[in-house]
Order: structure tokens, then C-alpha cells, then sequence
């Protein structure tokens, strides 16, 4: 069966799903379509236009978004495992910088996490930029009004991170 690129009766109230990127969207939201006669719920134009392409990838056989069966059936640890990695791994570097210093700082411990921080959730909105600037329209009021700043916003993490690691951003800030 289709999927409909019409827009669905708004009929299905609480949260939903995004079969695409598994973001969590309120049943108001108006971005949507039919498809196998059930509504299917997107964070965002650019998550639909994809679905619509070819919706049986994102579609279990039993007619339910894939991401909703996976964040359904998972536990909380399994969930947040990629943060927890995340965090394990600029907590372990700040430690060794420390370690080579041979004395703990709390500012030069809390600048190292930010700048790593900064960098590797940079890295993630630059895995996919358009959904990125999409998908933080929806929700930031700056890039509502200024969509640039939805691609803008990760070279600015990016450069943020950056000067945090090299101590910039404490001299530019404490003038």
C-alpha cells in the first residue's frame, strides 16, 4: 500500500514516534501522513519526504514504525548506552590530562570536557545537517525565525569546542 503525501485527519492525540529518526512527536503535530490506514507522525518535512520515498523500511510487517518497536522494547541502560560511552570517554580523557599535569584542575578539567563536549555532539549534527536544521526549527525559537542558523549552529558548536581546547575562549570571555 501507498503512502499518502496528503495531509491526515488529525485524530490521533498523545506522543508518537518518528519512524525515520525516532524522535518523540505530540499527536498535534502537523507533520504526517496515512499510510497502511494508520497515521504516521514525523519530527519534520525533511523526515516525511524521506519516509514517502520508500515507507516499507521504516514499516515493520505488522504495520508499526520500526523505531517505535525498538524504543519500546529496550531497556533504559541499552537506550542510553551510546551517552554513557560518550561521557565515559571525555571523562576518561579529561582524567588523562590531568594525570599528564600531574595535579587536578577544576577549570582546566571543566574547559577540557566542554571543548570535547562541544566537538563530538558538533559530529553528530554534521552526520546529517539538512535533518539537523530541520529538525531544530521545530523546536528553537532563533532558527523558526532564521532558518540559517539551523545550518549555522554546528560550525558554531564546532568552533565553540575549539576554543575551549585552546584555552580561547576563557581569555575572550574574562577581558
Amino acid at each position: 500500500m501507498q503512502a499518502s503525501s496528503q495531509d491526515a485527519p488529525n485524530n490521533n492525540q498523545g506522543t508518537h514516534v518518528d519512524p525515520i529518526c525516532g524522535m518523540k512527536v505530540e499527536g498535534d503535530s502537523g507533520v504526517r501522513t496515512f499510510y497502511q490506514e494508520k497515521i504516521i507522525f514525523f519530527c519534520s518535512e525533511h523526515c516525511r519526504a524521506k519516509f514517502l520515498v520508500k515507507p516499507s523500511n521504516y514499516i515493520t510487517s505488522s504495520g508499526d514504525p520500526i523505531h517505535s518497536v525498538l524504543v519500546l522494547g529496550q531497556s533504559k541502560l541499552k537506550t542510553y548506552y551510546p551517552l554513557i560511552l560518550i561521557l565515559s570517554y571525555l571523562l576518561g580523557i579529561v582524567g588523562l590530562v590531568e594525570v599528564k599535569h600531574g595535579e587536578i584542575n577544576g577549570i582546566r578539567m571543566m574547559t577540557n570536557f566542554m571543548g570535547g563536549f562541544f566537538i563530538v555532539f558538533s559530529f553528530f549534527k554534521f552526520l546529517d545537517l539538512k535533518g539537523f536544521s530541520d529538525a531544530y526549527r521545530t523546536y528553537d525559537v532563533v532558527a523558526k525565525t532564521f532558518p540559517l542558523y539551523g545550518w549555522i549552529y554546528p560550525f558554531l558548536e564546532l568552533a565553540l569546542g575549539v576554543a575551549y581546547l585552546g584555552s580561547n575562549f576563557l581569555r575572550i570571555n574574562h577581558i
